[in-house]
């Protein structure tokens, strides 16, 4: 896939409702209240095939968004992307997890996103099936990248 490569919405969508699902805080985009779509969409832009696919809001300052494109996270004022195609592989971190007390894997709530470029990301998600879901989404992401 090359650079600037869009994946299919409805694609990341089934991968994330097979292999975890929605939450409180987490969900397509799609189905997200007016006024939570809109503090997103305040705050970025899209490109112009880009479409947003889905939403963990865990506070008004610490949300992530997936896209047909990037992974958009916020987090106490400063937004950080992450193209798609720049994905090389998505780990649980057990360390930072169990520094907050996380004992099962029900209760994980960061996902270490490692890029091609050299950089790594820490990003909350939902604990419980919405983080076991994204994860999967951004592990496909990082596989069906071809050099």
């Amino acid at each position: 896939m090359r650079k600037g490569a869009t994946f299919s919405k409805s694609i990341l969508l089934s991968i994330f409702n097979r292999r975890g699902g929605t939450g409180h805080h987490t969900m397509p985009f799609d189905i997200l209240s007016s006024r939570q779509k809109k503090q997103i969409l305040e705050d970025i832009s899209l490109g112009s095939m880009e479409e947003p696919v889905i939403a963990s809001l865990r506070a008004d300052d610490c949300w992530v968004l997936i896209t047909t494109e990037r992974v958009i996270y916020y987090r106490a004022g400063t937004l950080t992307y992450i193209e798609n195609t720049d994905i090389k592989d998505v780990t649980v971190d057990l360390l930072a997890d169990s520094k907050r007390g996380a004992r099962t894997k029900g209760e994980l709530v960061y996902l270490r996103v490692f890029t091609h470029s050299g950089n790594e990301y820490l990003i909350e998600i939902e604990a419980g099936p919405p983080h076991i879901g994204i994860w999967n989404v951004l592990k496909h992401i990082a596989a069906r990248r071809e050099s």
